[in-house]
């Protein structure tokens, strides 16, 4: 498929930024920038293309979609926004479910997610019927699955966030907000181009796969029974996938890292005292060694979320059985930290209680229980 660029971001980041007039995008651009433009527009409907042919055998027929016309926004003079995506579920994007791809401008990303449609759309009568249909076909049948339920709540873990007429609300919201009214509701990803300046394939690959399931449940234009279709993910995905569970871990100990690093300064300690074990090997037991003010030495283990603190599933996480085990050994040393909405610009961090900790045998799940 085609590779996005961050020359890309940057060409619209550039555009969105002037003023245009006579309703032409040509009064406030070089013909190098419109034909750059036009390029990207291209990219972004040949990645759509390629995904409903890859997904129309397992979930039925999609329609690919991309935006086209005037780039220049109706009434205004500003550009519109760029985006492709495919759809099912009803015969006008407008109150279908699509997956998307959109160029956010000021974040210099794509927005990779999934979408119910607008409804509003220009020059067309609003009939919401289809689309409150399948708004409250797909939170009911999520709502009623355990695994689908479990599946759903995954890809929040994974950074996915949901909105609804454009404010964030957690997950459990989100499902309630749709089953009445499905406008213009998303659960989106932003994707950043990496080190070398673009998006890899593989990784709109991964994000997509992990939107299909809801796909799955939304039935093809015209009818009104669900299949509850899955396609695994493949193994080049699950190793991308695991790599973004790695990437949350590490961002959230390197924000405790920071913290404690901080807090020896303030103690006047030597920094030799703090170690990011978990660098070395993940066979400690924990993540972090650092000390207190007696300079004793304190085993930081780091449980890190995208999740906000106030989100029903943020006080839930694992502990492998190395590190309840050495947990178990090391009480008095141990600290556990819960680090919150890692991905903000302001995440939270705090230590938990252990003695307020449930712990299941079973799966290993600890949940927090007070504050």
């Amino acid at each position: 498929m085609n590779i996005i660029t961050k020359e890309d971001f940057d060409l619209i980041q550039l555009l969105n930024s002037r003023s245009y007039s006579s309703n032409s995008m040509a009064t406030n651009s070089t013909k190098e920038e419109r034909e750059l433009f036009k390029n990207l527009k291209g990219k972004l409907k040949r990645i759509a293309v390629a995904y409903k042919k890859k997904y129309d055998p397992d979930f039925g027929e999609f329609k690919a979609v991309a935006s086209s016309g005037n780039p220049i926004k109706f009434g205004g003079d500003r550009i519109n926004r760029v985006w492709s995506g495919f759809y099912k579920g009803a015969e006008n994007k407008q109150y279908a479910a699509q997956i998307s791809f959109v160029v956010d401008a000021e974040q210099k990303c794509i927005d990779v997610g999934f979408y119910f449609g607008r409804a509003a759309s220009r020059g067309k009568g609003v009939d919401m019927s289809r689309l409150k249909f399948l708004g409250n076909l797909l939170s009911e049948t999520i709502s009623n699955d355990t695994d689908l339920m479990s599946q759903y709540e995954s890809i929040i873990d994974y950074g996915f966030h949901t909105y609804s007429s454009n404010e964030k609300v957690n997950s459990q919201e989100w499902l309630e907000k749709i089953k009445w009214n499905p406008e213009n509701s998303q659960i989106v990803y932003r994707l950043h181009a990496n080190e070398e300046g673009y998006i890899e394939t593989s990784t709109i690959n991964l994000y997509v796969s992990m939107l299909m399931f809801l796909m799955g449940i939304i039935p093809s234009e015209g009818k009104e029974a669900i299949t509850k279709k899955k396609k695994p993910l493949t193994p080049e995905e699950r190793a991308k996938q695991a790599e973004r569970r790695a990437l949350i871990g590490l961002k959230g100990e390197i924000a405790v890292l920071n913290k404690e690093r901080e807090k020896l300064n303030q103690l006047n300690i030597n920094l030799k005292h703090l170690k990011h074990v978990a660098l070395e090997s993940d066979s400690f037991g924990y993540d972090i060694r650092s000390c207190d003010e007696q300079k004793n030495n304190l085993f930081i283990e780091v449980k890190t979320t995208t999740r906000t603190k106030e989100d029903l599933y943020s006080n839930q996480f694992h502990m492998s059985s190395n590190e309840y085990e050495f947990y178990k050994k090391n009480k008095k040393e141990f600290r556990l930290f819960r680090v919150y909405d890692v991905e903000s610009a302001d995440p939270i961090i705090e230590i938990v209680d252990m003695d307020f900790v449930e712990f299941s045998t079973e799966s290993y799940l600890m949940k927090i229980i007070k504050a």
